[in-house]
């Protein structure tokens, strides 16, 4: 299961769209856009799920459509196995 927050950075509202790529990084269909308020935040707990893919594996990508610059940070938990992971946003 991967968590996922996106704050606002800036001083507007930020347009983000996050999509999922499959475990190759080739971008699939899956797309989900939100506004996020300036120093507000997005937050899922699943957003694979919330992507409408809850059995996926693969990096998103998160962009910013309107130039409000973003941080993002994800926790990847593995419950069969008791492990987790917390990955923090990279540029590109």
């Amino acid at each position: 299961v991967s968590s996922l927050v996106v704050s606002n950075e800036g001083r507007a509202d930020a347009t983000v769209v996050i999509r999922a790529r499959d475990a190759s990084g080739a971008a699939g269909d899956q797309v989900l856009a939100v506004t996020i308020p300036a120093g507000g935040f997005f937050y899922r707990a699943d957003i694979l799920a919330a992507l409408g893919i809850p059995d996926g594996y693969g990096p998103l990508e998160i962009r910013s459509t309107n130039g409000q610059p973003i941080a993002a940070q994800s926790l990847v938990v593995s419950a069969a196995a008791n492990r987790g992971a917390v990955m923090p946003g990279t540029d590109f």
